[in-house]
């Protein structure tokens, strides 16, 4: 990518004090939800998995706390990859969509490299990986958006949406990769092309939908006619050659299909899920919210911004809107798919994008108060 020219922009001078404010307030969130959720559990870390009642475990992976009544979440399944992350033990047995869990390398194989051994360790790794990723969505994004007196706001909000909320405390992939691409995003506008390619190919391997932005910022160097922006494909390489060997496996889910549905769809369908016969549960109304303020996002993508393309962002937007159903009528599942827009535009830091950003976090400070007043019912040991 050493080819690779950027147009010249003057990077904004930016305090690190407002960073490192930004990054503080955000991991003092998410501190504070993982404590609540812990105390309702005891201190069994396990919590955080959201391991369903029933569903089926390896015998050396120990026995967590388990959501009666519940299938679980998908940090039950991650928690599985990082006990065993090339599958030497057959752990796909006991997941759901094999090859979609163990496409979604980075953060479980980091957890198995710090030293996750059984659920209870992994459930501490991941869940503090997460916090400080989130801490870090918040730094860099506070780094990278234009000065003003909303951008140590728009950066934490885009740090503690319900979408990274939950990635947080159950221990799903989003965070790290979300961080990932702001920091290439911040090595870009410096010239350091090498370095940002690298970090967009390991957020790549958290989460599939960060895929898109190398696209997205191959296909506008092309109609910019410059045609090195092709380079940009390159960081796809070490995800096309993980998920091809998942597939040459056999795992079913290797090749990311099976979430896509018809664009904005699925954001229909949850809103109107979402509107019962007779009167508002508040949860509801936040669905209804939520779903407002994505469709608002659209508008950030018509800005110029010398941060994050305007291209980046209708990416991550198209990737979100066109999910399926199921993603849209589970709000949490909903919330971590638009997490990563969300952040771009909080960046970018036109008035749309802000809104949205502020609208989409408008439920996380109840999510504390939400769980300390009404924890799940969990099934002992």
């Amino acid at each position: 990518m050493r080819g690779a020219r950027i147009p010249a922009t003057r990077p904004h001078r930016v305090r690190p004090h407002d960073c490192w404010r930004a990054a503080a307030a955000a991991l003092a969130f998410h501190v504070l939800y993982l404590a609540v959720l812990l105390a309702g559990s005891r201190g069994d870390a396990t919590v955080f998995l959201c391991v369903g009642d029933g569903v089926p475990l390896p015998a050396e992976a120990g026995e967590p706390a388990r959501f009666e009544g519940q299938p679980g979440y998908d940090g039950q399944f991650t928690a599985l990859v990082a006990l065993d992350p090339l599958d030497r033990r057959e752990t796909s047995r006991f997941l759901d969509d094999p090859g979609k869990r163990f496409a979604r390398i980075l953060l479980p194989g980091l957890a198995r490299l710090a030293g996750a051994n059984d659920l209870s360790s992994a459930a501490w790794i991941l869940a503090a990986a997460n916090a400080l990723a989130a801490a870090a969505v918040a730094a860099a994004a506070c780094a990278l958006a234009p000065p003003g007196i909303w951008r140590v706001a728009a950066a934490i909000a885009a740090a503690v949406q319900p979408g990274l909320a939950v990635a947080v405390s159950r221990c799903t992939p989003g965070p790290l990769g979300l961080a990932l691409c702001l920091g290439a995003f911040w090595l870009r506008r410096r010239g350091r092309l090498a370095l940002a390619g690298a970090c967009f190919a390991l957020a790549a391997l958290d989460q599939e939908i960060f895929a898109t932005i190398p696209v997205a910022l191959a296909a506008e160097g092309l109609l910019r006619r410059r045609s090195s922006s092709l380079a940009w494909l390159l960081s796809l390489g070490p995800t096309a050659i993980w998920r091809l060997s998942l597939a040459v496996q056999g795992m079913p889910g290797a090749i990311p299909t099976g979430d896509l549905g018809v664009p904005l769809g699925g954001i229909l369908d949850g809103i109107a899920g979402a509107i019962p016969p007779r009167g508002f549960l508040p949860e509801e109304i936040y669905e209804i919210l939520h779903a407002l303020s994505f469709v608002l996002l659209a508008l950030s993508i018509l800005r110029r911004s010398a941060a994050v393309p305007g291209a980046c962002l209708a990416a991550l937007w198209l990737a979100a809107a066109s999910a399926d159903r199921d993603v849209w009528v589970a709000f949490w599942s909903a919330a971590r798919a638009t997490a990563p827009a969300f952040a771009l535009a909080a960046v970018r830091g036109d008035l749309p994008g802000r809104i949205a950003v502020g609208g989409a976090a408008l439920f996380s400070p109840l999510l504390p108060i939400w769980f300390a007043l009404y924890p799940p019912q969990l099934v002992g040991p």
